[in-house]
């Protein structure tokens, strides 16, 4: 059947005196056919950018761990220089435990009683040290071992006095030598109480305040 608007058409082409050399109007399309055309129609899928590797992100990744290791290692290197450095002015504070020599002038008789374990065993300090230093004004001797008394690392012996009191019952100390030492009320004693170090002496210390 033909559609009257088409029909229409044909009329006023015939009536034109241009003749049908004149190009026709494009056929008029259904709109479902246009509908059909659209849903049928093919659509290609726009390209994208490919997404990066994960391997192309991996060299910053190491670069950053590495700068984080080498800065922890820094940090902990530190850590160490500061606390052996620390640790070592810690050892390096000795105390000192500081006592007098007697007043006892040269030449004058030394009241000395007999030497007895018993009277060694009540002396308040009694220690094995080495002289260090030695002058005219005190001696400085490094414990070696505490009997009693004490547990500072060095013993000071203040005014020191002159080489003679070692012949009325005293002591001379010598820088490098080894003592036995003994006080009271914080004076060294003399009368063989306080003596160089000898084996037989070191027993009778050991007799008196045990080991």
């Amino acid at each position: 059947m033909t559609d009257p608007q088409d029909e229409a058409e044909l009329r006023l082409r015939a009536a034109d005196p241009a003749g049908p050399s004149r190009a026709l109007p494009p056929p008029r399309v259904e709109r479902a056919e246009l509908l059909e055309g659209i849903m049928s129609t093919t659509t290609e899928p726009i390209a994208q950018a490919p997404a990066p590797s994960p391997k192309s992100s991996r060299p910053r990744w190491l670069l950053a761990a590495a700068a984080v290791i080498v800065i922890a290692a820094a940090g902990t290197t530190l850590a160490l220089t500061v606390g052996n450095d620390a640790g070592h002015r810690t050892s390096a504070v000795k105390t000192v435990k500081t006592l007098k020599m007697p007043s006892v002038r040269p030449g004058a008789p030394a009241a000395c009683i007999r030497f007895t374990v018993g009277i060694l065993r009540d002396k308040q300090v009694a220690f094995d040290g080495t002289a260090i230093s030695v002058t005219d004004k005190d001696v400085l001797l490094t414990v070696n071992h505490w009997y009693r008394g004490g547990s500072a690392d060095e013993v000071r012996l203040e005014n020191n006095p002159s080489p003679g009191i070692a012949l009325e019952g005293g002591v001379e100390f010598v820088a490098g030598q080894r003592y036995l030492v003994t006080a009271t009320d914080g004076t060294v004693n003399i009368c063989g109480y306080t003596a160089e170090w000898s084996a037989e002496l070191a027993k009778t210390f050991q007799q008196a305040f045990g080991s």
